[in-house]
């Protein structure tokens, strides 16, 4: 995919051009986007979720399984949290702009 280059005109916005972008590009890109904001989304408020109903919930199950459940909810909000929410930003503009550092520490795991 071409990469979008800065217009400089006199204005005081930094405009981006999209000239060398299709428009089938532009699409694709839009609709990855959006699929993976909705899938990062639901997985960082479905385990919020799960955590209030399990924190509050007290005697509706065994104390060993609720845990088992909290635990379970948290890990998966953090994967969501540190690994999908970085992965909106990438998408959107096609390219990795965490760095390095950030690179290695989700892949080199």
């Amino acid at each position: 995919m071409t990469s979008l280059t800065p217009v400089n005109d006199d204005s005081d916005v930094n405009v981006t051009s999209l000239s060398g972008v299709s428009s089938y590009e532009r699409f694709v890109t839009v609709v990855q986007t959006a699929v993976v904001a909705v899938v990062s989304g639901g997985i960082i408020l479905s385990n919020i979720v799960n955590l209030i109903v399990l924190v509050s919930a007290s005697a509706a199950m065994p104390w060993a399984t609720r845990l088992f459940l909290i635990n379970l909810s948290s890990s998966d909000l953090l994967v969501g949290l540190i690994a999908c929410a970085p992965a909106v930003l990438s998408a959107a503009t096609d390219r990795w702009t965490y760095g390095d550092y950030l690179a290695c520490y989700l892949a080199c795991q």
